[in-house]
């Protein structure tokens, strides 16, 4: 590989590490990160044989639910506290 053809695989690969969006990275990691705690949440309730049946499981569910973006956290409404206890708080 000659000097010209190394400065303009250099200069490459400085242009595309500079335009990288990092915070993009981290917020699509967050986001895998509460899907996975999703996902856990269902495969621990397919433990359990009331949580079988096709309309009543944790995908077809309706959650109530608050959203504070300034402080980026997700909470269970009034109806999931007087039903079930204490609402979990999601902190994404």
């Amino acid at each position: 590989m000659n000097t010209l053809q190394a400065l303009l695989v250099a200069a490459a690969v400085l242009s595309v590490a500079h335009s990288m969006d990092f915070k993009a990275l981290n917020q699509f990691r967050r986001m895998i990160l509460c899907c996975q705690v999703h996902d856990d949440c269902y495969s621990q309730s397919m433990q359990h044989s009331e949580c079988w049946p096709i309309l009543d499981n944790p995908y077809t569910e309706l959650y109530d639910y608050s959203c504070d973006k300034k402080n980026k956290k997700v909470s269970c409404g009034r109806e999931y506290a007087e039903t079930k206890g204490t609402p979990p708080l999601f902190i994404v």
